[in-house]
């Protein structure tokens, strides 16, 4: 069993535009392992990033004494920008399908500031699905019908919005109920029962004590959970769906909650994506 991540190949998503902008120059390449290190070392040359005990200067050699250079200080120096390509991909700013490197109308809007970031990222969210032959859960609950087109975005959305209708408090979830509540979620049909654990838990802390356990002793990926959140939420945040109080304080805060000046977006999000989905 795992949880659902974004993933950490990029940290602040405010910089997804510059980073398209270097990719488009490898734009209908073949998205081999050549094509990904070569991408990597031109975003250490423009300072996207910084390489690893050495600086933009030093590549500023002939392409092969730059690979050669990256591949000597990394044992697998072509996954910065192979992971990269994964992610872009994933949210719909590329389309690697046919083994070449296209960017989407979407990556292009990005680029050239006909898209907004956030509305790219609210389409790509929509649309990055995290998809089992069967829940996770399913041998713990009974009757979960296969979620098809489960959106972890969407799931969180809807969980937040059903434990904040339902407990009649629109303060969101907190670090810990995001971690073992939203990102075990793998089906919409979970999401009512998981929200009532969250509430029925806030009055008594015992009553999801068993349920805590079974996630840290089953979902193998929990323990790197951290490192997946502080990138969820900011990706989150950036669609301007969600809020949150942990950029720049930490877990002890209200983690994620809706932002109630988009709460008809968000609704007709849910809506259409869960049809009959209970009231948020």
């Amino acid at each position: 069993m795992q949880i659902w991540s974004i993933g950490t190949a990029l940290r602040n998503p405010k910089r997804i535009p510059g980073f398209l902008n270097i990719l488009n120059n490898f734009s209908n390449s073949i998205w081999d392992t050549q094509t990904q290190l070569d991408y990597y070392i031109e975003l250490i040359r423009q300072g996207e990033v910084t390489g690893a005990n050495f600086n933009a200067h030093q590549l500023n050699v002939s392409q092969d004494t730059a690979r050669n250079l990256m591949y000597d200080r990394y044992k697998d120096a072509p996954i910065r920008g192979r992971v990269l390509g994964s992610l872009f991909d994933k949210l719909g700013f590329i389309d690697l399908s046919q083994g070449r490197l296209v960017l989407t109308t979407r990556g292009n809007g990005i680029i050239n500031g006909t898209v907004l970031l956030s509305d790219a990222l609210i389409n790509g969210l929509m649309e990055w699905q995290y998809i089992n032959s069967q829940s996770q859960w399913c041998n713990s609950v009974n009757g979960l019908p296969i979620s098809q087109d489960f959106s972890p975005f969407v799931a969180t959305l809807y969980l937040i919005g059903r434990v904040n209708y339902v407990s009649r408090n629109n303060t969101g979830i907190t670090y810990k109920e995001f971690n073992y509540f939203a990102k075990t979620l793998d089906n919409y049909g979970l999401v009512d029962i998981f929200a009532h654990y969250i509430i029925n838990s806030r009055i008594n802390q015992n009553y999801a004590a068993g349920f805590i356990r079974y996630v840290d002793d089953n979902f193998i990926n929990i323990r790197n959970a951290t490192d997946y959140i502080d990138n969820d939420i900011k990706y989150f945040c950036e669609s301007t769906l969600i809020q949150s109080g942990y950029i720049g304080n930490g877990p002890n805060c209200n983690f994620a909650n809706l932002n109630y000046n988009n709460i008809n977006q968000i609704r007709n999000i849910v809506n259409n994506c869960m049809p009959g989905a209970l009231p948020i």
